[in-house]
């Protein structure tokens, strides 16, 4: 049915039977020919669809300036995700020049149409003052839009940084909490290790070594920060047995942040929680260097100390040939 009412030029049937292509096991290439057929009658599914399949280059080499003729087309019929298709387009400057001020056109026209991935990138742009005056208070009113659409995490946990830093809001970090929670409980790494630190450092919060803890736990599988804090943690004994070793171990798990090749060099210097390296102490030490002013002077020190030995093992070997050379000459005497 849908063939026969396709070849009459229906444009629902066309659409419907791309789709239908696109699903089975025949080429791509009759997906997009009926996909073209229904858009060039103005059929907006069709047309956003080619602007997909142009972007993705399926059934067609990728071409994204073709995608965006085909999101424009979509979009200008009131096509939500096209504008949003396009907003990222622009934003990022893919496939035509980078233009914040088209990228917030297309965001807004989506966003205004309840899109909740828009309104959040709507958001971000009004946050950092991208290709508009700054305004947290605006970031807030599209965030909090975005997540009576149901776009959970990521909005949540912005609306917890600005109430925590009093940005746009007054601060309160009981309602940042509330946000952080709302975020964490949804597996949201940066609002884990923010609960982390509220608990931690009793921010609005009795403070509470365990609920710190849990939290840090839950983040630090995407998370540098969280292992790190661990890592102070277990350092430190602080909520949980003192451990070098297991210090050692949560700081190598963070090695990528400088603060973590720090402490890493300076367990390594100490001989705490694993046997006393200058050479792996100087090695994080050299790592954290760039990004890190005590880690510089403790490179700088510890290559002191390394010349100091390697003087010192030099002198000791000539010391040891001197006093070879003493008995051979004594030897060669009595003789």
């Amino acid at each position: 049915w849908f063939k026969k009412a396709a070849e009459q030029n229906h444009p629902e049937a066309q659409y419907a039977l791309g789709l239908l292509y696109l699903s089975g096991n025949v080429t791509d290439t009759e997906a997009i020919k009926w996909f073209k057929k229904a858009a060039e009658q103005n059929h907006t599914e069709a047309q956003y669809a080619l602007g997909v399949l142009s972007r993705e280059g399926i059934g067609v080499p990728q071409n994204v300036t073709e995608a965006i003729k085909w999101f424009k087309k979509a979009a200008k019929q009131n096509h939500p995700e096209a504008q949003y298709a396009l907003g990222l387009l622009y934003r990022d400057g893919i496939g035509a020049p980078q233009s914040f001020t088209e990228a917030i056109k297309w965001f807004k026209k989506a966003a205004e149409q309840n899109h909740s991935e828009a309104q959040y990138e709507l958001g971000l742009l009004y946050r950092d003052g991208i290709g508009v005056p700054q305004s947290n208070t605006k970031a807030i009113k599209w965030w909090k839009k975005a997540v009576e659409q149901n776009y959970y995490s990521d909005v949540q946990y912005e609306l917890g940084v600005l109430y925590r830093d009093g940005m746009g809001v007054p601060q309160s970090v009981t309602e940042a909490i509330k946000w952080f929670k709302k975020a964490a409980e949804q597996n949201h790494p940066e609002a884990q290790y923010a609960l982390g630190v509220l608990y931690r450092d009793g921010r609005g919060v009795p403070q509470s070594v365990t609920e710190a803890l849990k939290w840090f736990r839950a983040a630090e599988q995407n998370h540098p920060e969280a292992r790190y804090a661990l890592g102070l943690l277990y350092r430190d004994g602080i909520g949980v047995p003192q451990s070098d070793t297991d210090a050692l171990k949560w700081f190598k798990k963070a090695a990528k942040q400088p603060e973590a090749q720090y402490a890493l060099g300076l367990l390594y210097r100490d001989g705490r929680g694993a046997p006393q390296s200058e050479t792996k102490a100087l090695k994080w030490f050299r790592a954290a260097e760039q990004n890190h002013p005590e880690a510089q002077k403790e490179l700088a020190k510890g290559q002191k100390r390394s010349a100091k030995q390697n003087l010192s093992k030099k002198q000791s070997k000539l010391d040891v040939q001197k006093s070879c050379y003493k008995i051979f000459k004594d030897r060669k005497t009595n003789k």
